[in-house]
C-alpha cells in the first residue's frame, strides 16, 4: 500500500486534500470530508516532482544509515530489499489504532545505539494529536530455521525471497510499560539487514477531523539520521467499541506462574495460582493488553455460585463480576463482551454430571433471574462440550432443553463449537444459539456438497431465526483459508479472516487460547502447538523468573512484569476495527454497498480441494490487496460521513 498526500493548495484539516493511494487518488478534498469524492483528483506517484508530496518520499539515506517505511500488510525480515517509501500516511477513524512500520537498515557497516522518537502531530490550525498517542515497538524476529509445521499462505522460509527463515512476531515496548525501563530501544542493525520499528497510532475519540503531520526522528550514536514524515488522515466517524463484535478468547492464567514469580503457591511437587495481589495485578495486564485490543478473555478470581442448589447470597460473586460488566474494571472503561456462566451442555462434568434435572432446572433459573435483575443476561455464555463427537449431540440437546425449561431465553446464550450439517441440525439447531463454524465447515468451501454443511443458502433463515454464526480459528483452517499462524509473510491474512467474517454475517469470533504456551520448548518460538506455528497463541510472556526453566520464557534482555503483544494480536485488532466499522454501516442501510465493494478482495474464505469444486466469481478467495482494502474502508467512512 502506498498512500501519499497530495496538496491543491495550502492544507488546513481537510481543505483541498487529495489522498492518493498506490497511484490511485482516493478523494480530494473540500473544507467538507463529506464532500470528498472517491476517484476524484489525478494521480501521483507518491514522490515530489511527480504530483505526490511535497517532500521525498523515498527512503532516507544518511551515512551507513537506511530509513525506509512500509505498511504492516507484508512482514519484513532483516534480509527484505529496502524499499521505496521514506513516509508515514494513515487514515483513521476516531477512537481506533492505525500501524505502519519504520525500518532502519545497516549500509556499509553496522549502526549501533539506534533510538526512535515520535513527535507532536498537529493540522495547521491549533489542534494537535500528541506524541503520547503513538506508541512504538521494537520487533522481535523467530529463527523457524529447520523448523517443520502447518503454515499459513506465504510460509518462511520457503516463501521468503531472500530464503530467510527469520519472520518478526513479538513486539517489544520501547520502554518497560510497567516499569519505565529501556527494554527495545536503543537498538543495533547488523550490515546489510533491517531492524523494524513497529508505529502504533491511537486516535482518541475527541480528536477533530482533520489531517495531521508531524515526524518521528531516528538518531544512531546519539546524533539524529532521519526524520520521517507522518501523516493522518482523521476521518469525522466514531468508531463503535469492541462490544460491536464478540469475541471468544479464553486465556490460561494458571500458564503464567512457569514464567512469573511471586503469584503462586507450591504444595509438594505441585505449583498453583494463588490469588495473591501481586497475582490480580499481573493477571489484570494480560487482560488489559487482550482487551485494548478488542478481544475478550472472560473473567478471573471470579468464584460463580456452580452446586446443584440454587444461589441463596449471590454478593461475593455481584463484587467480583460488576467490575467487568460496568467497565470499571477496564482502563477504557468499555464492559466485557461475554459473561462465563457454570453450564457447559453436553459435558459429564460439573454441574451436567452431578445435578438432576429438576436441581439443574432450578440453578439454571436462579442464574437466568439474577442476571437479568442485575442487567448482565445478554452476555451471557454457556460453553458446549468442546468440539463433541456426534455421540455427544443428544446429551447437548438434552442440557440445553433443561436450561430452556428453566427460561426459554437460555437457547440463545448456548454455544457450541461445531458446525451445523443436514446431518445435525435437527438436533442441535434447537439446543444451540451460537454455532462457531470453522471455515472449511463451512458451505461446501471445502468438502463437497454431500458433506452437508450448512452455508449462505442456509444461515439467512438460521439467522432470521436468531441463530448467531460465529467463525472459529483452529489448528484445523490451513491455506488455501487464512489464518492466524505465525509462520506467513502476509501479515494480512487475520485482518481479511474478519472481513470475511462480516461478509458472511457472522456476529461474534472465537479462537481457543491466546497463551498456549508449549511446555518443554521456548514460549518465544517457534511455539508449534497441536503441529501449528503459532496456534492458540497471540501473546508472549514477559518474563522468564516463574516455576519454568528460565530458557523457556523471556529472552535474558527481556524482564516484564507482564505480557508482551505480538504482531498477528495487532493486525487482528485492525481487522475487529474493521469489523465494527462494516457494522457500523450496516446499520446506516450501507451493508449492501459494502458488501458490493469488498468484492473487490473477497470472494469467500477458501477451499476448492475436491473434484468438481466449483471456482469462486472472479477466480480468487481472497486477496490482500493492501491499497484495495485501505480503498475500501475510505470509501466506507466517506459513505458514513455522507450519512450523517
Amino acid at each position: 500500500m502506498d498512500i501519499t498526500l497530495k496538496p491543491h493548495a495550502k492544507t488546513t484539516a481537510l481543505a483541498g486534500l487529495c489522498i492518493i493511494l498506490a497511484g490511485h487518488a482516493l478523494s480530494c478534498g473540500s473544507s467538507d470530508p463529506a464532500a470528498a469524492a472517491p476517484g476524484a483528483g489525478s494521480g501521483g506517484s507518491g514522490h515530489a516532482g511527480a504530483g505526490g508530496s511535497p517532500h521525498d518520499a523515498g527512503p532516507i539515506r544518511n551515512g551507513n544509515v537506511v530509513v525506509w517505511t512500509q505498511p504492516i500488510s507484508t512482514k519484513v525480515q532483516p534480509s527484505t530489499a529496502v524499499g521505496s517509501s521514506g513516509e508515514v500516511v494513515v487514515e483513521a477513524p476516531r477512537d481506533a489504532y492505525e500501524s505502519y512500520e519504520v525500518v532502519v537498515h545497516a549500509q556499509g557497516g553496522r549502526v549501533d545505539d539506534v533510538t526512535v522518537e515520535p513527535g507532536d502531530l498537529t493540522d495547521g490550525v491549533g489542534h494537535v494529536l500528541a506524541a503520547s498517542n503513538i506508541e512504538l515497538f521494537r520487533e522481535y524476529y523467530v529463527d523457524l530455521s529447520g523448523v517443520d509445521g502447518l503454515t499459513g499462505n506465504v510460509p518462511v522460509p520457503d516463501r521468503s525471497p531472500t530464503a530467510d527463515a527469520r519472520i518478526p512476531d513479538p513486539l517489544l515496548p520501547m520502554k518497560d510499560p510497567y516499569g519505565g525501563k529501556p527494554l527495545g530501544q536503543p537498538f543495533s542493525v547488523l550490515e546489510g539487514e533491517n531492524q523494524v520499528v513497529w508505529v502504533d497510532i491511537h486516535v482518541p475519540r475527541d480528536t477533530v477531523a482533520g489531517a495531521y503531520s508531524g515526524a518521528i526522528s531516528v538518531s544512531a550514536g546519539g546524533e539524529k539520521v532521519a526524520s520521517v514524515p507522518v501523516t493522518v488522515v482523521v476521518r469525522d466517524v466514531v468508531l463503535p467499541d469492541m462490544r460491536s463484535v464478540r469475541t471468544y478468547f479464553p486465556m490460561r492464567v494458571g500458564e503464567l506462574i512457569r514464567y512469573h514469580r511471586g503469584i503462586y503457591d507450591c504444595d509438594g511437587g505441585s505449583c498453583y495460582l494463588e490469588w495473591y495481589d501481586s497475582s490480580r495485578e499481573l493477571v489484570k495486564r494480560y487482560e488489559e493488553l487482550a482487551h485494548a485490543h478488542r478481544i475478550d478473555t472472560g473473567q478471573n478470581f471470579v468464584r460463580p455460585p456452580d452446586d446443584c442448589t440454587p444461589a441463596s447470597d449471590w454478593s461475593e460473586y455481584d463484587a467480583a463480576i460488576a467490575p467487568y460488566m460496568d467497565g470499571s474494571y477496564w482502563a477504557d472503561g468499555v464492559p466485557s463482551t461475554r459473561l462465563d456462566t457454570p453450564f457447559s451442555p453436553g459435558a459429564s462434568y460439573g454441574l451436567e454430571g452431578d445435578c438432576t434435572q429438576s436441581q439443574y432446572v432450578a440453578v439454571a433459573k436462579a442464574w437466568a433471574d439474577h442476571l437479568r435483575s442485575k442487567g448482565w443476561w445478554e452476555r451471557a455464555v454457556a460453553f458446549s462440550v468442546d468440539e463433541p463427537e456426534p455421540d455427544q449431540y443428544d446429551a447437548i440437546a438434552r442440557n440445553s432443553g433443561w436450561l430452556q425449561q428453566a427460561d426459554p431465553g437460555w437457547k440463545a446464550h448456548v454455544l457450541l463449537t461445531e458446525a451445523p450439517r443436514a446431518d445435525n441440525i435437527d438436533v442441535l439447531g434447537p439446543a444451540v444459539g451460537v454455532f462457531a463454524v470453522p471455515p472449511k465447515n463451512y458451505d461446501s468451501w471445502m468438502d463437497s456438497p454431500e458433506s452437508g454443511y450448512l452455508g449462505r443458502a442456509e444461515w439467512p433463515g438460521l439467522i432470521a431465526q436468531g441463530t448467531q454464526l460465529w467463525f472459529y480459528e483452529s489448528n484445523s483452517n490451513l491455506p488455501p483459508f487464512p489464518t492466524l499462524s505465525s509462520n506467513t509473510l502476509d501479515a494480512l491474512e487475520p485482518r481479511i479472516f474478519m472481513w470475511g467474517s462480516w461478509f458472511e454475517h457472522a456476529s461474534g469470533f472465537l479462537f481457543w487460547s491466546i497463551d498456549a504456551w508449549p511446555s518443554d520448548e521456548s514460549a518465544w518460538g517457534p511455539n508449534v502447538v497441536f503441529g501449528k506455528f503459532g496456534d492458540g497463541i497471540l501473546l508472549y510472556p514477559g518474563n522468564h523468573d516463574g516455576t519454568a526453566d528460565a530458557a523457556l520464557g523471556s529472552p535474558p534482555e527481556v524482564e516484564v512484569d507482564g505480557p508482551i503483544a505480538s504482531y498477528r494480536l495487532k493486525v487482528l485488532r485492525d481487522g475487529l476495527q474493521d469489523w465494527a466499522l462494516f457494522r457500523l454501516a450496516e446499520d446506516k442501510g450501507l451493508g449492501e454497498m459494502v458488501r458490493d465493494r469488498m468484492k473487490e478482495v473477497y470472494s469467500r474464505l477458501g477451499g476448492c480441494t475436491y473434484q468438481g469444486c466449483v471456482e469462486p466469481d472472479g477466480g480468487f478467495f481472497w486477496k490482500t490487496d493492501a491499497a484495495a482494502m485501505a480503498r475500501i474502508r475510505h470509501e466506507v467512512m466517506d459513505a458514513l460521513e455522507a450519512a450523517r
